[in-house]
């Protein structure tokens, strides 16, 4: 029940410039009243003006004493120093306070306390409130329907919308954004074609965010286009949502569009958006200009965009432009710690990492968990398991940090590097959490080096019990058995393969050289200079020999003659793409090789020889990640594909470890998931044309998967579960209904469709799931996973 307004008073501010706009006004003149002197009011008008000063800089303790030195207080007095507990959240019992102590309260006041209970998510205390106030302006309606509309009580806010005697720009931008954020577009648009003034940018933005957060980019540049009037935000929206829906080369071609136009400068958001797109492109060299261009505006380090470029450099393999920054930057928090010590740790540099992070204590930095991941890390890569130990220990002990499934990755890897495979195992056996299969593969791949089979079959056997469909498992295992000379054991694992027809994800490297992409793969006949390559690596081979170098031939996982397996090792594509960089780059420049699969041993090895003997920097990187294959997401423009693949990457594995491959192209997909919108029927009727595309272009045997996507928003549901599942049912392929934005049934369809695709033929699924892909080992029935070098 809403109350009628008692006075109103023209103020048109939105909840968010509230506070500031009160603070304002304590700089004003007073009028001077006949009972007042001079001096007396010169008085009152500083110590406002003062009071106003310093809860801008955030220094309450401050104001406090000014305003309690004060012989005589004003309203606007008290206003402001209220203000101040406002702009904060946690600071609501003692605005209460204060605020009960004003000798006279006017609508400022209680528009004050109102947007401070907001603030604090007080909605049944903001609800009372406004209902007693015993006068309201514009502002107590906009704060109140800003309010509700940002946690999200979007029925209530429309409803005192609908209510509301006037509105201004502020109130349609309240009611927009509401819906905006709660990823309803529908009821958004239907908003935005009502309000008043088509030329409010703020309107036209809000649409332009919440078309990229939904993923429907194509619909946020129509917007874009369409736009009467830009401004700066408006590009920035524009560009994060190409960076945000993994269009980073359509975002950076707007950045350098932005950057030419007369009509904005970029600022830090724009700057950041930018040098994410150089972090998800490995673009070095474009992230340099953009570095430069930080230099020439008038922005200085500031944090926001001196950690994206930190980030940025430590992504593209230059640590030491991102230790130039970092330690040129007057202002870091702790997102530019954990990325300095993140990038020390992925690139080996655990002494510098673990040096960094005393640093951060010592300066007194609050940790957090990313940071524990960060260290446990360095560890690994620096082999300090005591110190790792007393790391992961002292979380919870003297940090109140919970350890996470990050954090026990790390250890398992800490005891795996070291050798101490029963502790690894003990470990898994006792965390708190379920074992995410990366731990058995990083087990796995520890029994190799020390030729533990017995752990080895352990490892594989959960393995496969988490990843049927995983080629890796049986990959690993027969590399065990590789390195045990067990050939009989290895045919019989490659044969298991092709008879559950299990496939093994090709190991490839690539180096990026004048701009240019080039990629190899193990044994690669096609490249334009192989010739030349091969002689290099027989040049390289010689050299290393002299030095010292010798071939680890475990790496070779054939049965095959000494001399083969070393000519097999010499051909891997680390190697072919080492090779390549260094006779088509100057002398002294880093090369910067990529993997899609683990980087083997002896290429590691290898290059670190060829470095020291060219005088190179050789940077190796790989995806480390425990399965790779190609998955695609397909269906209408704004149904939600991009955020079903970032809402599983997050909260399974984490984007560093699962690793999935979306793609514009059919042919070679493993699995197709077709989404639609439950709450938009064009969306769901299309399904029939993607279909037919798969049946056109992918392979015959492809997998399927039907989603209804957006299946929270009932309200606005218009194609029943029943319709969807009666039509997935008629051409027999299964059906789900998710939701990315509360994570609805999302790792359920991942899962769904991954631990399909290893059943190829439709014809041969009762079978495989009446006879399931099995490796005897002593008894046991094995699959397994993650390959070490199977390029």
């Amino acid at each position: 029940m809403l109350l009628s307004i008692g006075s109103t008073r023209k103020q048109i501010l939105p909840l968010g410039v509230i506070t500031n706009k009160y603070l304002h006004l304590s700089t004003t003149a007073l009028q001077p009243s006949p009972h007042n002197h001079q001096p007396k009011h010169q008085s009152i008008h500083s110590s406002n003006k003062e009071i106003s000063t310093y809860i801008r800089n955030g220094d309450l303790d401050s104001a406090f004493r000014v305003f309690n030195s004060m012989p005589l207080k004003t309203t606007i007095s008290w206003n402001s120093l209220l203000a101040g507990y406002c702009r904060k959240p946690g600071r609501l019992k003692q605005a209460l306070q204060l605020f009960a102590q004003i000798p006279q309260p006017d609508v400022v006041s209680y528009n004050t306390l109102l947007s401070c209970r907001l603030l604090n998510a007080d909605l049944h205390g903001a609800r009372f409130l406004f209902q007693t106030m015993p006068f309201k302006d514009l502002v107590s309606w906009n704060t109140m329907v800003s309010g509700l509309s940002r946690h999200g009580a979007m029925d209530e806010a429309q409803e005192l919308f609908s209510a509301m005697p006037q509105k201004n720009s502020v109130s349609w931008n309240a009611i927009v954004s509401g819906y905006v954020q709660a990823s309803d577009m529908r009821s958004a648009e239907e908003f935005f074609n009502r309000a008043p003034d088509r030329n409010d940018v703020v309107l036209w933005t809000a649409m332009i965010s919440g078309y990229a957060n939904i993923g429907k980019i194509d619909k946020a540049l129509e917007l874009f286009e369409r736009m009467p009037v830009r401004n700066l935000v408006s590009w920035n929206a524009m560009v994060a949502g190409y960076v945000k829906n993994g269009r980073s080369e359509d975002g950076l071609k707007l950045f350098k569009t932005m950057v030419g136009s007369i009509e904005v400068r970029p600022n830090s958001s724009t700057l950041s958006s930018a040098l994410l797109a150089c972090s998800n492109l490995s673009a070095l060299e474009l992230g340099k200009l953009i570095h430069q261009l930080v230099l020439k505006l008038p922005l200085g380090f500031e944090t926001t965009v001196g950690t994206s470029l930190v980030s940025m450099y430590c992504k593209c393999g230059d640590l030491d432009h991102a230790c130039k920054i970092f330690y040129e930057m007057h202002r870091k928090d702790i997102v530019t710690w954990n990325a300095m010590v993140s990038g020390f740790a992925q690139h080996g540099h655990g002494v510098k990492a673990i040096a960094l992070f005393d640093e951060m204590r010592s300066e007194g930095v609050e940790l957090n968990w990313i940071t524990f991941v960060a260290v446990l890390s360095a560890c690994n890569h620096t082999g300090l398991l005591d110190l790792g130990i007393q790391y992961f220990e002292s979380m919870e002990k003297d940090y109140g940090i919970m350890p996470r499934l990050d954090h026990y990755s790390c250890m398992v890897d800490l005891f795996c590097r070291a050798g101490l495979l029963a502790r690894a195992v003990h470990l898994i056996h006792s965390m708190p959490i379920k074992p995410h299969p990366s731990m058995f593969g990083t087990l796995l791949g520890a029994c190799r080096v020390h030729k533990n089979l017995e752990f080895a079959e352990f490892a594989a056997q959960k393995l496969v019990e988490l990843e049927p469909w995983s080629a890796g498992a049986y990959v690993q295992l027969a590399n065990i058995y590789a390195c045990m000379n067990r050939w009989g054991d290895v045919s019989r694992v490659r044969r298991l393969m092709k008879e559950n027809e299990v496939i093994k994800t090709p190991g490839y490297s690539w180096i990026e050289v004048r701009g240019d992409v080039h990629e190899f793969r193990s044994g690669d006949r096609v490249h334009s200079q192989l010739n030349l390559i091969h002689e290099k690596l027989s040049e390289l081979e010689k050299k290393m020999k002299q030095v010292g170098y010798v071939p680890d031939l475990q790496f070779a996982l054939h049965d095959i003659g000494e001399e083969q397996k070393e000519m097999m090792v010499m051909r891997h594509s680390e190697k072919l793409a080492i090779a390549f960089g260094l006779i088509s780059t100057f002398s002294m420049t880093t090369l910067r090789v990529f993997k899609n699969l683990r980087v083997c041993g002896d290429c590691h090895n290898a290059a670190k020889f060829i470095s020291m003997i060219e005088g190179r920097d050789i940077i190796l990187r790989d995806t480390t990640s425990d399965y790779l294959f190609k998955l695609l997401l397909i269906g209408d423009s704004g149904v939600g594909k991009s955020c079903l693949l970032l809402r599983f990457a997050w909260d399974t594995a984490g984007q560093e470890r699962f690793r999935t491959i979306t793609s514009s192209y059919y042919r070679g997909a493993h699995g197709i998931i077709v989404v639609y919108d439950v709450t938009d029927e064009e969306s769901f009727n299309n399904v029939k044309q993607w279909l037919n595309e798969i049946d056109r272009y992918a392979s015959e045997n492809v997998n399927k998967l039907l989603v209804g996507n957006k299946c929270d928003l009932t309200a606005n549901k218009v194609v029943s579960s029943e319709t969807a599942k009666a039509f997935a049912d008629e051409i027999g392929i299964p059906f789900l209904e998710t939701s990315a934005k509360n994570a609805t049934n999302v790792e359920e369809a991942f899962m769904a469709m991954a631990a399909a695709i290893k059943n190829r033929m439709a014809s041969q699924q009762t079978m495989n799931n009446a006879r399931p892909p099995t490796v005897q080992i002593r008894g046991q029935p094995v699959n397994q996973k993650s390959a070490c070098c199977s390029s």
